[in-house]
């Protein structure tokens, strides 16, 4: 095989260079060097995070900026990043025209932009836990108080936010915090993942409390809203009615269970107890019952 003079060039160096170890002092420029270029590139993307911060602070504050802003992504993501001619981006608006005209869709938006600030917020080396939870129990409690008004947007509030056209256009896609929940109507693994956790200590008990009351009014609001889009629809929601009967007394359960192992024994027992007397019906009540006598067992104190 005929190996070319440029080739063998470049291969001679190679065994003598993997034969020579790292002195100290080249350790320390190459770690000094790794850490300005570290430096330079968190410094683009904090710059980067304001940028976006400032953009979506501004626009969430009212449907029409939030819709401007969305369309103004739209077509920097869509048309002009793609080199598509504007005409074609004003062709798609007029086709789309009917939904992008509803005043529920510039809600929706909003708030999409009210949780991407939240994330972006979470993305931070050390968040706020404390200004995050109670920023998200406002969004949360204002989005669910909506009700069927954004019913017509299921989709677009469940979209991950880090997907929206908002993230893509700003390029903030890569934000996405451990445990943190990318849609405002996750209110499970908001609360399962973000919200409860810090407060399972003794100290807490009332808050945790707190917490798990305002999980099943959101809940509660929640499904009523999503059983129908048609405001005047007559007589009860079936999918309000389901979870009243059956996903609203797992929910208290789970509730009364969380508050016994966080440290309220005495209290949480006893509301247990009831809580099984007046289910009696509901399918899990003899999954509760024995979930109830094995908290209750010595062996189960004994090894606490």
């Amino acid at each position: 095989m005929k190996i070319y003079p440029i080739f063998l060039c470049l291969l001679l160096p190679l065994g003598k260079t993997t034969a020579a170890p790292l002195s100290q002092a080249d350790r320390e420029a190459l770690l000094g060097n790794l850490e300005k270029i570290q430096t330079a590139a968190n410094t683009h993307v904090d710059e980067r995070y304001a940028t976006a911060l400032n953009a979506f602070r501004s626009a969430m504050g009212s449907s029409t900026k939030a819709y401007e802003l969305y369309l103004n992504c739209v077509q920097k993501v869509d048309y002009e990043e793609q080199q598509k001619p504007d005409q074609e981006f004003r062709e798609w608006k007029r086709k789309q025209e009917d939904a992008l005209s509803q005043p529920a869709f510039h809600t929706a938006l909003r708030y999409q932009l009210g949780w991407l600030v939240l994330t972006l917020q979470a993305s931070a080396k050390k968040p706020d836990r404390a200004k995050l939870a109670s920023d998200i129990l406002t969004t949360l409690s204002a989005l669910f108080a909506e009700g069927k008004d954004l019913a017509s947007e299921k989709k677009t509030l469940e979209q991950n936010v880090t997907e929206t056209v908002f993230a893509r256009a700003y390029k903030v896609t890569n934000a996405k915090p451990e445990k943190w929940p990318l849609s405002p109507t996750a209110i499970d693994k908001i609360f399962d993942d973000f919200l409860l956790p810090p407060l399972r200590q003794p100290e807490l008990l009332a808050s945790l409390k707190e917490a798990w009351l305002r999980r099943i009014q959101l809940e509660t609001l929640k499904h009523e809203s999503s059983g129908s889009t048609e405001k005047d629809r007559p007589g009860p929601n079936p999918e309000t009615n389901k979870f009243l009967t059956d996903e609203r007394p797992k929910l208290q359960w789970a509730m009364e269970k969380d508050l016994f192992q966080a440290g309220d024994e005495s209290g949480g027992a006893i509301r247990m107890l009831t809580h099984i007397q007046n289910n009696l019906t509901h399918p899990s009540a003899a999954e509760w019952s024995q979930e109830l006598k094995t908290l209750l067992a010595p062996d189960a104190a004994a090894t606490k």
